[in-house]
């Protein structure tokens, strides 16, 4: 049962002043902090009692409070009453200190906290702040509120442990010979129960002595031997009693406590004792912490957890298995700390659905010089798969002898390993010396097939675009939350005892950060375009037509364009965009080279700088005239109106040279179109062009021999046309005999102002320009590609040509060493196409040895050894994840970027195996 508590009920206030701005920091909290659901915040509240405060009401003080760097239960009361948002929070009720404390330790609090981010993570979601679709990991240690010096250690536990078991076990001994206990397992000696169950026997024994000691005479001869004997018996009981009982409850509640760890702290029993980056001593000394893990995406965390381990690949597994919100990402980004063979098998295994960008350990170090030229290294070693062997750096041979397993001790993997031993016999005597240890033992190495294979395969993805590009914005997603954490909020220290109650206290601490930095966005966000709205209002119409209007027409020439402009019949071409605010003369003749035919250029692009056009422009058409570009120029009457144009004067174009014109919108007179035919090729929007428009424009006596239809490119993010509908729609234009465009992002330079990308399909969105293209050409049918952005990679320019001149993908891939030979050479696919994989024309090889039979994963290249018989040597490119067959040799895998282009294979396809750049 709760107390009433409702913003924004008319009250009669005396005081006018006590009111905040819409626009502070703690509407904003209140503002989220009511949109969680009311039975999540109430939650299995007491029926009896006095109402306490409101949960809502609470939570907001506390992230307020910490907001402003304050975090002790007394100063955020004294709050209460001299801070003014902090009174509206509270509706100005006085609330104790205890009380404040009480809520932020109690299990509810807890819950309600770590609820809270899956509320915030779908605020994101709604609100399109979720960073490319990836989300960022991360951990960093932060030290408990406990004494540094109250440690207990499980070593110094287990060594004192068993050495009391010992003594146990011969004092047992001892009062069996006494014949004053009854015969009891010596397991049950070694507990604290067993104990206090002999304490209890021997106690007995003591009384009945006592008893029988009465009877006696008072004066014994030689003493009473029942005394001697009472005597002897106390003295076990007082040690049963004040040493071995206590001593054994404290080991087996300490044992209890350390639950797999190495450490605790007397004063927290949850902190783990670990090494901090803040070492004032300079001596590495141990300091109780915790281990926090945090998921975030665009600087906002949406997940985080508190661990006892030091390390962060441990974390790893169960910090996913707790995430709420994974399933609203489709990348893992993480660093090296978290890249295993544990970690790499079980995304591969539990999130198959989702990429990962995490490189392991050796990753930077592997990608050095002296590495890749140590000759001590196995890597670097001659492999001969034929006959399964290694050469080292001397020439000495090492065969493959057998195969064993490792168990990791800390995560329970089995490790599968491949043995090779140096032969007793060499072809020297100095190669046989060199094949012994200094023992006198025959040397050995371990190669491990899978953790090889997941290793080629990180290395991919990280290496390409995609991958270089999502992996760089880790550094500066998730590091500087903890970061703001330490050193902007001040928290280097948790300000509660046990994981729970930290937990909340990190929950408080995260929530806020996340609240002010949103608010932060929001409020510059809201300023920015009051800025700019300003700004706009300076400049008039008139002005900026005469400066555009003046510079564009001074500089055109006839002798820039082609006589003609003419599109190559039915061969599909490759065209690239131009903006003039990122003209780069270099890139366009590249692109030349490459073999693009087109450049796209836009006169009506609002944020475009045309203040320096005078000097770029002339060159530009001079260029493209030398380079044998033609130029497609995008217009509409606005256009036409900056350019000084009156009265759709176009022979004005034509006299400059245009030769081809890309009308935007706003012309619907076909009367119109017509006149533009005489002088200038047409090409017409395909996004908005339907087919009742095409019906009436055919009708009217429009020249469809002219006519082409360019789709329009997208700059905000989900504004592109959905594949369905864009694939439909392009093979109906394509009945009507005309001829389609569309643009695919660029993967070099993103265009001004979003940088988002340039895609006309919305799904094409950050993929590979590449990819795209061939998608648009194969499964749309689109004729001629356009590079939207301002840039793309020349390697991908001449991938787009080979595929549209000779129906040729190439294929960027990692192979074994021993397959070098697959790469730049021309491969036919077979004509029978099976639906899992597909069948290279490559000659077969008999006899292939047997290895890397792992899981056919789609993306895996394969070769058929020796067990298939006849088909040993072919080779396959498995289009659908497949199990571990013992005739199929992995001989390597295709980039990730890559893999989408298998679904575009047919038996006309040829393909050429690229290595990974």
């Amino acid at each position: 049962m709760y107390q009433n508590y409702t913003i924004g009920q008319t009250a009669l206030t005396l005081n006018l002043d006590f009111a905040i701005p819409h626009n502070h920091l703690a509407n904003t909290i209140s503002w989220f902090v009511d949109s969680i659901p009311e039975d999540v915040l109430l939650g299995n509240t007491a029926k009896t009692g006095r109402p306490a405060y409101h949960p809502a009401m609470m939570l907001k003080i506390l992230l307020f409070a910490y907001s402003r760097r304050v975090f002790s239960g007394r100063k955020i009361e004294l709050m209460l009453e001299e801070n003014v948002p902090m009174m509206a929070l509270a509706e100005h009720q006085q609330i104790s200190y205890h009380t404040i404390n009480n809520f932020r330790s109690s299990k509810h609090a807890n819950e309600l906290v770590k609820k809270s981010f899956l509320y915030f993570t779908n605020l994101l979601e709604a609100e399109g702040l979720i960073n490319e679709g990836a989300i960022f990991i991360d951990g960093t240690k932060i030290e408990a509120d406990a004494n540094r010096y109250t440690f207990v250690w499980r070593e110094a536990v287990e060594k004192f442990h068993d050495k009391l078991k010992g003594q146990a076990v011969e004092l047992y001994d001892e009062l069996i010979a006494k014949e004053v206990v009854k015969a009891m397992a010596k397991e049950k000696v070694q507990t604290s129960q067993g104990l206090a169950e002999l304490a209890q026997e021997t106690e007995a024994e003591i009384e009945k002595l006592t008893e029988e000691i009465e009877q006696e005479p008072k004066a014994i001869p030689g003493g009473s031997p029942r005394k001697a004997r009472r005597r002897g018996l106390k003295k076990l009981l007082h040690k049963l009693r004040k040493d071995y009982v206590p001593r054994m409850k404290k080991y087996e509640e300490a044992k209890e406590i350390f639950a797999g760890r190495n450490s605790y702290s007397k004063t927290d029993h949850d902190a783990t004792f670990m090494h901090m980056k803040e070492d004032h001593m300079k001596n590495g000394q141990l300091k109780p912490g915790y281990n926090i893990q945090a998921a975030t995406t665009d600087q906002y965390v949406v997940d985080f957890a508190l661990y006892p381990n030091p390390t962060d690949f441990r974390t790893f597994e169960p910090f996913l298995k707790q995430m709420t919100t994974l399933d609203k990402f489709d990348k893992i980004v993480a660093d090296a700390g978290y890249g295993s063979e544990y970690n790499y098998s079980m995304l591969e295994e539990e999130y198959s659905d989702k990429k990962y960008y995490i490189p392991y350990t050796m990753y930077e170090k592997e990608k050095t010089r002296k590495h890749r030229n140590d000759p001590t290294k196995l890597a670097n070693w001659f492999y001969d798969e034929k006959d399964d062997y290694y050469l080292d750096q001397n020439g000495v041979r090492f065969n493959f002898k057998y195969y064993s397993q490792r168990k990791d001790r800390s995560t329970g993997q089995v490790r599968d390993f491949k043995v090779y031993e140096a032969d007793e016999f060499q072809l020297t005597p100095e190669l046989e010396r060199l094949a012994k240890t200094k023992s006198g033992r025959q040397r050995q190495v371990r190669y491990n097939p899978n953790w090889q294979y997941l290793k080629e395969k990180a290395k991919a993805v990280l290496q390409s675009p995609e991958g270089r590009h999502i992996y760089s914005m880790r550094k500066y997603d998730v590091e500087p939350i903890f970061g703001h954490l330490k050193n902007v909020f001040g928290m280097r220290r948790t300000h509660l005892r046990g994981k729970k109650k930290v937990e909340t206290d990190i929950g408080i601490a995260f929530m806020m950060m996340n609240l002010s930095k949103y608010w932060n966005r929001r409020w510059s966000k809201d300023q920015f375009s009051l800025f700019k709205n300003k700004n706009r209002q300076k400049k008039t119409v008139k002005q900026l037509k005469l400066r555009v209007g003046l510079i564009v027409f001074q500089y055109l020439r006839v002798s820039f364009f082609p006589d003609t402009f003419i599109f190559n019949g039915e061969e599909k071409m490759l065209g690239i965009s131009v903006y003039f605010q990122d003209y780069d003369e270099n890139y366009l003749k590249k692109a030349a080279q490459a073999g693009a035919k087109y450049v796209f250029t836009s006169l009506q692009i609002p944020e475009e700088d045309y203040s320096d056009l005078d000097q770029k422009l002339p060159r530009f058409f001079e260029l493209c005239d030398e380079l044998g570009l033609e130029v497609i120029p995008d217009v509409s009457p606005a256009t036409l109106e900056k350019l000084g144009i009156k009265g759709g004067d176009f022979e004005a174009l034509k006299d400059k040279g245009f030769k081809a014109l890309r009308l935007d919108y706003g012309f619907d007179d076909f009367d119109l179109i017509k006149k533009l035919q005489r002088n200038f090729f047409i090409l017409l929007n395909a996004s908005v062009v339907s087919l009742d428009y095409l019906d009436r424009a055919r009708n009217a006596g429009v020249d469809f021999g002219k006519l082409a239809l360019t789709y329009n490119f997208y700059p905000h993010t989900d504004t592109g046309m959905g594949w369905t509908d864009f694939k439909r729609k392009n093979w109906m234009l394509k009945d009507y005999g005309l001829r389609t465009q569309a643009f695919v992002p660029g993967d070099a330079l993103k265009r001004f102002p979003l940088y988002e990308g340039l895609p006309t399909v919305e799904k094409h969105r950050g993929v590979s320009p590449y990819v795209a293209a061939v998608e648009l050409i194969h499964e749309a049918n689109v004729d001629d590609v356009f590079i939207g952005d301002s840039k793309a990679s020349i390697k991908n320019l001449r991938y787009i040509v080979d595929y549209q001149k000779d129906n040729i993908l190439n294929i960027e891939c990692s192979l074994l060493p021993q397959y070098q030979q697959l790469y730049d050479q021309v491969i036919e696919v077979r004509k029978d196409m099976p639906e899992k994989l597909i069948r290279l024309s490559l000659p077969r090889k008999p006899d292939i040895p047997i290895c890397n039979t792992l899981n056919r994963r789609k993306g895996t290249i394969t070769m058929q050894n020796k067990l298939a018989q006849r088909y040993s040597g072919e080779v396959s490119l498995i289009k659908s994840n497949l199990p571990f067959e013992a005739r199929s040799n992995v001989i390597g895998f295709i980039s990730p970027e890559y893999v989408k282009l298998l679904d575009f294979i047919d038996s006309s396809t040829k393909i050429i195996f690229r290595r990974l750049t």
